[in-house]
């Protein structure tokens, strides 16, 4: 949890808007691909990042095979 807040804090993210994404992926189901992309959507709005395709795909497929990573805003 330490590693979250230092890169909300070094990346300037608004930790609401973070705690507000973590509620909602609590209900989530993570085998819809669909879920997953508005996932991937959220946390680069988020995170101030645009994704291309090839990566948003990439990160569907590793949350597809190996679930939710803890650090899913560092690979943006």
């Amino acid at each position: 949890m330490g590693k979250l807040f230092q890169m909300l804090a070094d990346e300037n993210i608004n930790k609401d808007n973070v705690m507000k994404l973590a509620a909602s992926l609590k209900n989530i189901n993570l085998e819809d691909e669909d879920n997953i992309r508005k996932v991937i959507k959220d946390v680069a709005k988020i995170a101030g990042k645009n994704i291309d395709s090839d990566l948003e795909n990439q990160l569907v497929n590793t949350i597809k095979n190996d679930g939710l990573p803890s650090d899913l805003f560092n690979m943006f």
